[in-house]
């Protein structure tokens, strides 16, 4: 099973604009590896709250790649308006700030198909 491992978060706040940047490794097994499975792979931005939290903004992601090596390194960078990271925005006496953080997820390509229906034919058979 492909793994998330040093999952890291840096923000940098400007006056008006942030850079997140999101960096992990993705870890396979040697049986992943040596078949070549496939996956894809990307970072979202989650704003902490009591019960659910709020997701804000995917930082980036890939389409597709095969697992070629034991682990890889991913970096995603994203430069957003400071109001893309006010997840708590509103009552001035109740905001004592926001608290955001990065989720990073691999999944595996599953192989689909496809089914379709002919035409109805009419015949007395």
């Amino acid at each position: 099973m492909a793994n998330i491992t040093k999952l890291d978060l840096d923000i940098k706040k400007g006056s008006r604009n942030s850079t997140v940047t999101v960096t992990y490794e993705i870890c396979f097994t040697q049986c992943e590896v040596d078949a070549g499975f496939y996956y894809y792979d990307y970072a979202d931005m989650y704003g902490s709250d009591p019960g659910a939290d709020d997701l804000l903004f995917r930082v980036g992601g890939t389409n597709c790649f095969k697992a070629v090596k034991k682990c890889i390194p991913r970096k995603y960078t994203r430069n957003v308006n400071n109001s893309k990271l006010d997840e708590d925005p509103g009552f001035l006496f109740f905001n004592k700030g926001d608290e955001v953080y990065a989720k990073a997820c691999v999944k595996p390509v599953q192989p689909s198909g496809d089914c379709a229906n002919s035409t109805i034919h009419h015949d007395k058979f």
